[in-house]
């Protein structure tokens, strides 16, 4: 299970989830956790929008990790298993924020058809997309959920139509049982204290790591993202609970890199732009501005540092090994 949470507004889209992958203890496998690092966020560009997608329920489907399952639907990619941080994505037209929609749907409902019957009907899989949308020669924040549940699914759009810079819409999913009120908390903090992107994102991190505490279905590593149309920025900041954990990944990751046992490195999502997919990676902060004109950073320890213009502060960016399901 993961808590996600989001809110848009007319510039601007927040997401924040947790990297917890948990399993029903076994005599084999005695303890839930089963992938402490495992991605839940996918970016994309489309032709009219930009979007965050993050997911609740069955973290594998098809075999493969759910936010990948998610990844391929909207790239048209048939397998994106393996570690590579750099694919080249060449497609057109490009899909647009209602393709991009009914494609994860699609997806969805097609790997809920193949599993066992009582594990579709048992487990629901929700998606959580946030994003801005370009129509009628203005900028406006979007969001849609999907919920597939055995051979029923439903897409629904969210936010209020065309809204605007000065207004903010938030939503959860996932596990919010027993936090509920943090959530709540959350979402009044932004309506009466948040005035920029990073402040309304760093308050729905701290409601998904203070809900960690409370409920064991959360991790305590935080995602958080920022798309900012406005500057033309997509951020993405890492939050790790352990340093030392993290620091344990990217020795994996980069065995032979001597830089990688000294440089604290960020974990990044999925990010899908045209020309290029970055796949699940663990990276030095940093960041590079884009052939498409967008500027992308990957920050975290306290640090929120802007890209460099002269082609990227990255030292070293290795993909991240993907834990396959449980068996």
């Amino acid at each position: 299970m993961t808590l996600v949470l989001a809110a848009v507004t007319g510039h601007y889209a927040i997401h924040a989830s947790d990297r917890y992958t948990s399993v029903r203890p076994t005599r084999k496998h005695p303890t839930p956790d089963w992938d402490i690092h495992a991605n839940k966020t996918v970016v994309a560009i489309g032709s009219d929008c930009w979007l965050v997608l993050g997911f609740s329920g069955l973290a594998y489907l098809d075999d493969k990790p759910t936010d990948q399952l998610i990844a391929e639907a909207i790239s048209g990619y048939d397998d994106l298993s393996g570690s590579a941080a750099f694919i080249p994505w060449i497609v057109s037209p490009q899909p647009h924020y209602r393709d991009i929609r009914d494609r994860v749907e699609r997806k969805l409902v097609e790997a809920y058809s193949r599993l066992p019957r009582s594990t579709a009907r048992d487990y629901a899989t929700s998606v959580l997309a946030a994003g801005v949308q370009r129509k009628d020669n203005s900028i406006y924040g979007v969001m849609f959920k999907i919920v597939t549940q055995g051979k029923n699914s439903i897409a629904q759009e969210l936010a209020p139509s065309k809204l605007r810079w000065n207004q903010v819409f938030t939503q959860a999913i996932g596990s919010r049982t027993r936090n509920i009120d943090i959530t709540n908390r959350a979402k009044q903090r932004i309506l009466s204290d948040a005035g920029s992107p990073e402040e309304v994102r760093n308050i729905l991190m701290d409601a998904v790591s203070e809900s960690s505490k409370v409920d064991s279905s959360i991790g305590p590593d935080i995602m958080g993202v920022i798309l900012n149309k406005k500057s033309n920025t997509i951020s993405t900041y890492f939050r790790a609970s352990d340093p030392r954990r993290q620091a344990e990944i990217a020795s994996i990751v980069s065995p032979d890199d001597e830089r990688a046992k000294h440089i604290p490195t960020v974990a990044t999502p999925y990010v899908l732009e045209p020309g290029m997919i970055f796949g699940p990676s663990v990276a030095p902060p940093g960041g590079w501005p884009s052939n498409n004109g967008i500027t992308f950073e990957f920050s975290g320890f306290g640090v929120e540092p802007a890209a460099s213009k002269d082609g990227g502060t990255f030292i070293y960016v290795a993909g991240q090994p993907r834990k396959p399901p449980p068996k």
